[in-house]
């Protein structure tokens, strides 16, 4: 089983960022750590680095310079990406994002990780959408979603972990304080 611990500080800067390009999609790296753990890996990200200078549209984000060789921080090392999708159409003319990764998405982290020959590799996938829900926090094995108010208006966010064995990708159980949680969706 692969767990993925966030530390404060980078579920911040990953909320943040997606909040601040709203109808954009967003890009970032996170850094931390892996442990090897008789229950199976456990990543520990400690900072997130969004990608200010991404190319930035409403179904698509960009970037020309993503590291090609294993960025150390310290003692952290990249362990992975996060990224946004916005809202789409569906048939029914509903706008709702997308939560699951798309065949582009899967097609470049596996890139990524050869590029890093990074085997320790894992994903974290945002979306928001405007909401008329005044407060919610719910927490699963490998997604977090709560509503955030910000400058007036309510948001729906949905965080979901993964991880990659070989070309397939797996659900990861994403682990984050419900004290931290509460303190950030209220």
């Amino acid at each position: 089983m692969v767990k993925i611990y966030i530390q404060k500080s980078p579920l911040h800067v990953i909320i943040r960022s997606a909040l601040e390009v709203y109808n954009n999609e967003t890009i970032g790296c996170l850094y931390g750590n892996v442990k090897e753990k008789k229950s199976g890996k456990i990543y520990i990200i400690e900072s997130a680095q969004p990608y200010q200078n991404a190319e930035r549209k409403k179904t698509v984000t960009s970037v020309d310079d993503y590291p090609t060789e294993a960025l150390q921080i310290g003692i952290e090392k990249l362990v992975g990406d996060y990224h946004s999708h916005t809202k789409y159409s569906n048939n029914n003319g509903l706008q709702i994002p997308l939560l699951r990764l798309s065949n582009e998405d899967i097609a470049d982290i596996l890139k990524i990780r050869k590029e890093l020959n990074n085997l320790d590799y894992m994903c974290l996938l945002i979306t928001i959408n405007k909401t008329n829900r005044k407060w919610l926090l719910k927490q699963y094995l490998d997604e977090v979603y709560g509503t955030l108010k910000l400058n007036g208006s309510n948001y729906l966010i949905h965080i979901k972990s993964y991880y990659f064995i070989g070309k397939r990708k797996r659900i990861a159980n994403l682990m984050i304080r419900k004290g931290l949680l509460k303190n950030i969706f209220e």
